[in-house]
């Protein structure tokens, strides 16, 4: 089963994935850049608060249907750098969780017996009723 959790304090994301292997994706691993967005009016032009995480998904990691080698997200709706830091850690989490779930396979299953018995008590009754209401009409008129 797949498992991806956020450390806010090391700002760090754990990876537990499927097949057990574990892996942890810190600060030092992914690319962070500042930009100046949101809010704060004047301010917004003065401060780098916006904050852009790149991550480059390891050769060894990448999934064989995903074209993708690197996860991007941008996060500066927040005044505060730390905030929008947090932010964007919760975001990359969630992206890395998409990026790594893998959907379990489905397999059909068959209509059970009593399902069938009663469908067809059903159509039974269904028809005995429309054949009253007939010969009810016929009858009438």
């Amino acid at each position: 089963m797949l498992q991806v959790d956020l450390d806010r304090k090391t700002m760090a994301i754990r990876v537990v994935l499927p097949n057990g292997e574990k892996m942890s994706i810190g600060k030092d691993e992914v690319q962070i850049s500042h930009f100046s967005h949101g809010k704060g009016g004047q301010n917004v032009n003065r401060h780098l608060n916006g904050v852009q995480l790149i991550y480059r998904i390891p050769e060894a990691l990448r999934r064989h249907a995903r074209k993708t080698q690197q996860l991007l997200v941008r996060a500066g709706q927040e005044r505060s750098l730390e905030r929008n830091m947090i932010q964007a850690f919760e975001q990359m989490r969630e992206i890395i969780f998409r990026y790594f779930y893998i959907a379990p396979t489905r397999f059909p299953t068959k209509i059970g017996k009593g399902v069938k018995k009663r469908r067809m008590q059903e159509k039974q009754l269904h028809s005995l009723k429309k054949r009253r209401r007939q010969l009810n009409h016929y009858d009438q008129g």
